[in-house]
């Protein structure tokens, strides 16, 4: 029995390759690797835009808003039939088509948008960015401040849109500048509410889950969570002129913003 055990290990240790030569082969193929810089530049590896952080895309981008966010925006905007569309970004777009705008959109083929003709596709694309965003919209270190600003407390001594105000003006400059041109375009959806019967409540439902959520939570706390979520970006849209009045420095980024909004 012991012979018949000598013999297997040492047939196994026969059929076993020459480990050296392997190291050896895989020290070469990754120093012939290209490097990351070489596959961007050639253009076959391009960063995530789905996914990412907004602070990851500030440095893709070059701009502290998404371009992504601006031209998805401005191509819902483009026509006042769009903006008058039932049930706009409560409606789900196609599962499917939304992905494929995904897939192209990591490719930085953003002419995809334009083509798109289902306005529910590019409202659900836009939804799905803030939600896969690895950190949400209004960050986990900002989180607290929104919540205490909308609470009881401050509501009931009207003091809630200093406290949004104040909480508003703490976030990074990318987290601020995308906030407030996504609110923007969120009044601009409310205004035609009597045909699309998509008013600033309702679209607070829709956005709170997508824009704010703690580090941490909970199964007991899902619901409490959802309808603070929803209160914040109520008060943010309620009293969106308040809340931006006292302006910020901008950032030099911000100007090619306007640039890419134009060139779309």
């Amino acid at each position: 029995m012991a012979r018949a055990k000598v013999k297997r290990e040492a047939s196994v240790e026969h059929l076993n390759p020459d480990s050296k030569g392997i190291t050896d082969k895989l020290r070469s193929f990754i120093k012939k690797r290209p490097l990351k810089e070489t596959l961007e530049k050639k253009g076959i590896y391009k960063e995530s835009v789905f996914g990412s952080t907004l602070s990851e895309l500030h440095i893709q981008d070059k701009t502290t808003i998404p371009i992504f966010v601006l031209q998805c925006i401005n191509h819902i905007e483009k026509s006042q039939e769009n903006l008058r569309t039932d049930g706009l970004y409560r409606i789900s777009g196609n599962a499917a088509q939304i992905q494929k705008i995904r897939f192209e959109v990591a490719q930085r083929n953003y002419i995809i948008l334009s083509q798109e003709k289902e306005i529910h596709n590019l409202s659900g694309a836009l939804k799905l960015f803030f939600r896969e965003l690895k950190e949400p919209l209004i960050p986990f270190d900002n989180y607290q401040d929104f919540i205490q600003a909308t609470g009881s407390e401050y509501r009931r001594i009207n003091q809630q849109v200093d406290r949004l105000s104040k909480a508003v003006n703490m976030l990074p400059p990318e987290n601020y500048d995308t906030l407030k041109v996504l609110l923007q375009h969120l009044l601009r959806v409310s205004e035609f509410e009597s045909e699309n019967r998509m008013s600033i409540s309702n679209l607070a439902i829709v956005f709170g889950p997508c824009l704010l959520w703690p580090r941490e939570t909970s199964s007991h706390d899902l619901m409490t969570d959802v309808m603070l979520h929803n209160r914040v970006i109520e008060g943010l849209l309620s009293d969106f002129s308040k809340i931006f009045s006292c302006k910020r420095v901008a950032t030099p980024t911000c100007w090619c913003c306007l640039v890419v909004l134009l060139a779309a």
